[in-house]
């Protein structure tokens, strides 16, 4: 069952019961006193380690998916997707207040697929409620993987900041994060259990939220183009291989704590992968230092 923290108070309730916490995605509003709570993630924890799962915390917006909305995108996707078949094939369009069209990130759905065998995957987003509901039934259409566990921030009141102790107070060690931004994470022990992974940018002249300004002419691809060139796709986007090697990342850390006999945190297992990267490797500055016979000698 998963944890995130939102304190209240009753004055009729002995001290120690006195605060409670959320503890469920999936039934919200459903809390527990502190004790409970605590006991409740021991068997949570144990399970998980008894499965061989870590947990997972998966960003949605530029991580595995990206957004575009406005009057820009409805005057030009629709007519590109009534030409191109790979487009149709390729293109999502949903409404959420408004009307929005996604572009899951390539290899999205293998990808949750395969990191579910290894994570209990809980989707932590900025976005809203209803907005994620559609993007998670795109990635997880018979909810295998999620199965509820989705935190938006119709539900978390600092939505622009997030906190791996909001989910889970008392097993933030078995957490490990993918986000395309480091920026939410700064004020929080999850900038160091944190997968940045680079930005997912389909619709190169939008962002998460909106197709801005475009060029008055539309450069209009051959026939026989196979994959369409036209000014509003970042064309590179195509060939994106980030989630391989995200994939790569996860299983070397999830492969790496559960090889250890001590279990320690995620935390340092990657601060110990990450201490290894550039191991036996020399780098020279040759063009930033002066030349000279002892460079350990220069003091600036």
């Amino acid at each position: 069952m998963s944890v995130f923290v939102i304190f209240f108070y009753s004055s009729s309730l002995p001290k120690e019961e006195r605060t409670t916490v959320a503890v469920s995605h999936v039934v919200r509003g459903l809390r527990q006193n502190i004790s409970s709570a605590m006991e409740a993630s021991a068997a949570h924890k144990t399970k998980l380690l008894e499965s061989r799962k870590l947990i997972l915390l998966l960003d949605l917006d530029l991580t595995v998916i990206q957004a575009t909305r406005g009057p820009e995108s409805e005057k030009t996707i629709p007519p590109a997707l009534k030409k191109y078949s790979k487009l149709q094939e390729t293109i999502h369009h949903f409404f959420a207040k408004e009307s929005y069209w996604i572009k899951l990130r390539p290899g999205a759905k293998e990808f949750i697929a395969t990191i579910s065998q290894m994570f209990e995957i809980h989707v932590y987003t900025a976005s809203e409620r209803e907005y994620a509901d559609q993007i998670i039934a795109l990635l997880d259409p018979e909810n295998q993987y999620f199965q509820g566990r989705v935190l938006t921030r119709t539900e978390s009141p600092h939505h622009k900041q997030k906190y791996i102790k909001r989910l889970f107070p008392f097993s933030v060690e078995l957490v490990l994060i993918v986000d395309d931004s480091n920026r939410a994470w700064i004020s929080d022990e999850g900038l160091y259990q944190l997968y940045n992974i680079h930005p997912f940018i389909f619709f190169k002249q939008g962002s998460n939220s909106t197709l801005i300004t475009a060029p008055s002419a539309i450069k209009e691809p051959p026939e026989t183009d196979e994959i369409p060139d036209l000014y509003w796709i970042n064309k590179a986007a195509w060939r994106d291989d980030e989630l391989p090697f995200c994939l790569d990342a996860l299983t070397k850390v999830h492969q790496s704590f559960f090889s250890r006999e001590q279990r320690i945190s995620v935390n340092h297992v990657i601060s110990h992968i990450r201490s290894r990267v550039l191991q036996g490797v020399h780098i020279l500055f040759s063009n930033i230092f002066p030349k000279t016979d002892k460079p350990r000698e220069l003091v600036y």
